[in-house]
């Protein structure tokens, strides 16, 4: 074998090796219980304005944060009320095969008490 080929032949079996030995650490991490990501902190919504300009709802313990966030930062631009964040976060997530099947039976707005829909 070339010295060429045995150095690639080397190289692989070291990269795979290390591939291995990284899923294994993971597998061990889970199973013993690693900590998860989450805490008291979530992103509950997100709505982009332009490419680099966006609006996001996050919750703090009990209380929502509306941001704004753009390439100069994130700025604070208001909180919502208890009452209406509780709201907020109970009411089921809308999901677009919903929406699908309202417009296939001809009823394209949502049912009473929920949330109007953006026309245009």
């Amino acid at each position: 074998m070339s010295p060429l080929g045995r150095y690639l032949l080397e190289t692989g079996i070291t990269l795979l090796g290390v591939l291995l030995l990284a899923g294994l650490v993971l597998l061990a991490a889970r199973r013993l219980g690693a900590p998860q990501v989450g805490g008291p902190l979530a992103l509950l919504g997100r709505l982009p304005l332009e490419p680099r300009r966006s609006v996001c709802l996050v919750k703090v313990l009990d209380t929502v944060y509306v941001l704004g966030v753009s390439e100069a930062g994130v700025s604070k631009l208001g909180e919502l009320e208890p009452t209406a964040a509780a709201a907020l976060t109970s009411a089921p997530p809308r999901r677009f095969s919903d929406l699908l099947g309202r417009l296939a039976k001809g009823r394209a707005h949502p049912p009473e008490g929920g949330a109007p829909e953006a026309n245009g």
